[in-house]
């Protein structure tokens, strides 16, 4: 047995810290951060909704994955996971709008 398979990588030491973090044991302060950059993205995604090439990356995002599942796109109908995070990355950025509010800047 080499000591690799028994201690545990940085990469196994992050994934346990994630999964185990709850949202109330982050400091207010964090927490509130976490709330005003969470509505900046969703905010962000609405406004990208216009944009002329949400519908060839849906489309993309569709065929790569497999085509529908439940997994949320916002503005949009339910994909399978990867598609629904690639449609929603790129909401995310397709609307410049992280410049125009510095208290959320992203």
């Amino acid at each position: 047995m080499s000591i690799a398979s028994v201690m545990p990588t940085t990469t196994d030491s992050l994934a346990s810290f994630a999964t185990d973090l709850r949202f109330e044991d982050l400091p207010e302060e964090v927490r509130e951060r976490v709330r005003e950059l969470l509505l900046d993205a969703i905010a962000s995604a609405f406004a990208g909704a216009d944009s002329d090439e949400v519908g060839q990356i849906t489309e993309l995002a569709r065929t790569i994955t497999g085509g529908p599942g439940g997994a949320t796109v916002l503005g949009g109908e339910p994909a399978a996971q990867g598609a629904a995070a690639l449609v929603n990355g790129y909401l995310i950025t397709a609307a410049t709008v992280c410049d125009v509010h510095r208290a959320t800047l992203c």
